[in-house]
C-alpha cells in the first residue's frame, strides 16, 4: 500500500510502470541479440580446435544432438565445442579458413536453411533435400571458390540470390518456383530438366554469368519464363535454354557457347542496343518456335564494324524484328511461314552466308527500304536445306526467290530476285524485290505518254503567249 496520498501515488505509479516496461524491453533487445547471434551456425567436424577439419572436411549435415551431427560451431573461427544442426539458420562453409579443398556435404533428409555462404574451398552437397524458407534466400559462394549441389533445392520463395564472385553448379533437381537472380559470379546449371517451370525467371547483372552445360552427345533441356539484365548467358554444345515467356523481356547482356537458345511463347524477347555488339558472338543455334505471328524476337544495335554473329538462326513462324541492327548469320533457316520485320528505328542488315527454305513456306519482308535496309544471302539461297533447289541469280517466278515475299510500300508487281553482276545495279547477293522485264515496258509507255502531254501543253502555252 502506498503511504502516500492518493493522488501522489496515482502520479508516482505510472512512472515505475514506464521503467518496469523499459528493463523489459531492454532485457528483450538483449536476449534478441543474443539469440540473432546463434542464427549463423559454421561447418566445423574437429569441435573446439581452431579451424573447421583441415582442407577437406566432409561429414553428414543432419539434424539434432547427436555426436555425428554435432558439425557445426557458433564460433567463425571454430574454437568453441561443436553443436547440433537448428532448422532455419544461415549455414556457413566453414568455420576458419582450412577448407580450402574439396569435401562432400551429405546432407540426411531435408535441411531448412535461411541461406548459404561458402567462403573457400569446393563443397558438393550429395543427397537429401536443402530447402530455402525465406522469401529471398542467398546461395553466397565467393570469389575462387565453387559449390556443387547435387541434392535437391526447394523453397516456397520468390527468389534465389546468387552472390559472391564463385561459382554456383546446380545438378539436381531444383523445386523452387521463382526467381534467379545472378547477381554476381556464375550460376551453372549442369543437368537436364532441372529448371522446368515457366515461373522460373532469371535475371543475369553486368558482370556475372547464367551458364548452362551438360554431357558431350547428351541433350539437356531447361526452361525458364523470362530474362533479363545486362550480364552473359553461355550455353554449352548439346545444351538447350528455352526461354517460355508471356509478356515482353528485354536482355541488354550477351549469349555466347554452341548450344540452342530457343524462343517459344506469346511474348516478346528484345536483344537489346546496350549488349549487342561484336560481343554478341553466338557460335550456337538461335531459335524462335512460334505459336503465332505476333511472337517476336527482336534485335537492337551492332555496325558493319561491329556485329552481332549467330552461327544458325532458325525461324518456325513468328516475327523476327530488326531495329536499326546488324547481324552476321552462317545459316537462316525458315521452317515455318514467319515475318522478317525491318523495323522504323533505323537502317537493318541481316548478312547471312546461306538461307534455306523450306517447301510451301513464306517468309514476308515488312518495312523494308530499298538500298537502306538489306538481306544478303552470300553463299546459297536454297530451298529446304544445303541440297535443296537452288535459286538462280536475277532471275523471278519460282522458287525460292516467289517463297520470299515483299510488301508494304512495293507492288505485288515486283517479285524477288537474288542480285549477281550488279544486276540493275544493286548489290551482289542481295534478295529483294525487282521489277520484271515487261514492268520496264510498261514505264516506257507511261513516260512517253506523259512526255508527249507535257509537250503539247507546252506548246499551247507558247502559242497563247501574245
Amino acid at each position: 500500500m502506498c503511504p502516500r496520498p492518493a493522488p501522489y501515488c496515482r502520479r508516482i505509479l505510472p512512472g515505475w510502470r514506464a521503467l518496469i516496461f523499459f528493463a523489459l524491453l531492454v532485457l528483450g533487445c538483449v536476449a534478441g541479440s543474443e539469440l540473432e547471434a546463434q542464427t549463423t551456425l559454421y561447418w566445423d567436424n574437429n569441435g573446439a580446435s581452431p579451424g573447421s577439419g583441415g582442407p577437406s572436411p566432409g561429414a553428414t549435415w543432419a539434424t539434432g544432438n547427436s555426436a555425428s551431427a554435432r558439425q557445426w560451431s557458433t564460433d567463425p573461427n571454430g574454437t568453441s565445442a561443436s553443436v547440433g544442426w537448428n532448422p532455419n539458420t544461415i549455414a556457413v562453409f566453414s568455420a576458419g579458413a582450412d577448407a580450402t579443398g574439396a569435401f562432400a556435404v551429405n546432407v540426411n533428409g531435408t535441411q531448412s536453411v535461411t541461406g548459404i555462404y561458402v567462403e573457400e574451398g569446393t563443397p558438393t552437397f550429395t543427397s537429401g533435400t536443402i530447402k530455402f524458407n525465406p522469401a529471398s534466400a542467398i546461395f553466397d559462394v565467393a570469389s575462387g571458390s565453387s559449390a556443387i549441389v547435387n541434392t535437391e533445392l526447394s523453397g516456397a520463395g520468390t527468389q534465389l540470390n546468387k552472390n559472391g564472385g564463385g561459382t554456383l553448379v546446380l545438378s539436381g533437381p531444383t523445386a523452387i518456383a521463382g526467381t534467379f537472380a545472378v547477381n554476381e559470379g556464375t550460376l551453372e546449371v549442369s543437368g537436364n530438366n532441372l529448371l522446368t517451370s515457366q515461373t522460373n525467371a532469371v535475371t543475369v547483372a553486368s558482370g556475372s554469368t547464367f551458364s548452362l552445360s551438360g554431357s558431350t552427345g547428351v541433350a539437356n533441356t531447361n526452361t525458364i519464363g523470362a530474362l533479363s539484365g545486362r550480364g552473359a548467358v553461355n550455353i554449352a554444345a548439346d545444351t538447350v535454354l528455352q526461354l517460355n515467356n508471356a509478356s515482353t523481356d528485354t536482355f541488354d547482356g550477351t549469349i555466347g557457347g554452341a548450344g540452342l537458345f530457343s524462343k517459344t511463347g506469346a511474348g516478346t524477347l528484345s536483344f537489346s542496343a546496350v549488349g549487342n555488339t561484336s560481343a554478341f558472338n553466338f557460335s550456337g543455334t538461335v531459335q524462335m518456335a512460334a505459336a503465332n505471328q505476333t511472337d517476336t524476337l527482336e534485335f537492337h544495335g551492332g555496325t558493319a564494324a561491329n556485329a552481332l554473329s549467330i552461327g544458325t538462326l532458325r525461324l518456325n513462324g513468328g516475327t523476327l524484328l530488326l531495329n536499326a541492327s546488324f547481324i552476321n548469320v552462317g545459316t537462316l533457316n525458315i521452317t515455318g511461314d514467319t515475318i522478317l520485320d525491318f523495323g522504323t528505328g533505323g537502317a537493318s542488315i541481316l548478312n547471312a552466308n546461306n538461307i534455306y527454305i523450306a517447301a510451301g513456306k513464306t517468309l514476308t519482308i515488312k518495312n523494308w527500304t530499298s538500298e537502306v535496309d538489306f538481306l544478303f544471302a552470300n553463299s546459297s539461297f536454297r530451298q529446304t536445306d544445303e541440297s535443296g533447289k537452288l535459286a538462280i541469280f536475277n532471275a523471278t517466278g519460282s522458287a525460292p526467290e516467289n517463297q520470299v515475299v515483299f510488301d508494304g510500300n512495293l507492288s505485288g508487281d515486283t517479285p524477288t530476285t537474288w542480285v549477281n553482276d550488279n544486276f540493275q545495279g544493286y548489290t551482289n547477293f542481295e534478295i529483294r524485290p525487282i521489277p520484271e522485264p515487261s514492268m520496264y515496258g510498261v514505264g516506257l509507255i507511261a513516260g512517253s505518254i506523259g512526255l508527249l502531254a507535257w509537250r503539247k501543253r507546252s506548246r499551247h502555252r507558247r502559242s497563247a503567249s501574245p
